[in-house]
């Protein structure tokens, strides 16, 4: 960690996004979370010291801001990591899904407990949402959803509008208690570039930037070059500047430093 803030400063960056919730663990201690495989090589074993405590004082040691980076839904991806320890919150609910009130101040909690403890600069959350379209993933809580309106005389919304009100009211929690914790903390969201690909998990790009309460910034993912033809560059950031109706809102264009020259 060291040797990435040295490179940062040489390069002039001002900020570390950081990872410490890839997969409903921490790279701290917490009462929420078990320990990151990340830190200790399994899942809820402790490492003995604290990565974050040290990661943010170096970070602001150095004169950059440190904002914690948290996957809010990702429990697993390509078999990694191998074990989840007992505490993990996919072994508490066996279906980590955002339709539940619980689940949802569970993740808003976890989060505020890294703005209580620690003199972050802001949290991160980035592409990872709903795991899937398909409608199996979450069909007995949306069943439970469509016998409620009925009974109460409303009309329910379609399956992926559900989701995505499922997924604004865990953002808008989640910003609350940031706010609560430290009102100069920021919250911002690293979406894909690719806005159908962020509504068809449920993230609901053009609500996050319509209106207060969302987000402090969006940071769309622009993986790609100015001759792609799915996605080409220079039009795709004009739609997402020209979706920020909210003036508070700042807007940054996320680049893959790794792509350069491909």
């Amino acid at each position: 960690f060291d040797q990435i803030i040295k490179t940062s400063l040489e390069k002039g960056m001002n900020t570390l996004i950081v990872h410490v919730r890839p997969f409903g663990d921490a790279l701290y201690p917490s009462e929420y979370f078990p320990w990151s495989h990340v830190v200790s090589g399994t899942q809820g074993v402790d490492p003995g010291f604290d990565p974050l405590a040290y990661m943010v004082k170096a970070t602001h040691q150095a004169g950059m801001e440190f904002h914690a980076w948290v996957n809010p839904l990702r429990i697993q991806a390509n078999g990694s990591p191998s074990i989840l320890a007992q505490d993990n919150p996919y072994q508490l609910w066996q279906n980590y899904n955002p339709a539940y009130p619980d689940v949802r101040r569970y993740i808003a909690e976890g989060v505020a407990e890294i703005v209580k403890n620690y003199e972050v600069d802001g949290i991160q959350f980035d592409d990872y949402f709903y795991p899937t379209q398909d409608a199996s993933f979450d069909a007995d809580a949306y069943k439970s959803y469509q016998n409620t309106a009925k009974k109460n005389g409303y009309t329910a919304l379609p399956l992926l509008e559900w989701r995505k009100a499922n997924i604004n009211a865990m953002v808008s929690l989640v910003y609350q208690r940031v706010k609560e914790e430290n009102p100069k903390a920021v919250f911002g969201i690293a979406p894909q570039g690719n806005i159908s690909n962020d509504e068809s998990m449920g993230a609901d790009v053009s609500i996050w930037c319509a209106a207060k309460g969302y987000i402090d910034y969006i940071c769309p993912q622009m993986y790609v070059n100015f001759e792609n033809q799915a996605l080409p560059y220079e039009s795709t950031i004009q739609t997402w500047k020209e979706m920020i109706l909210e003036d508070s809102i700042d807007f940054y264009v996320g680049l893959a430093v790794y792509k350069a020259g491909s």
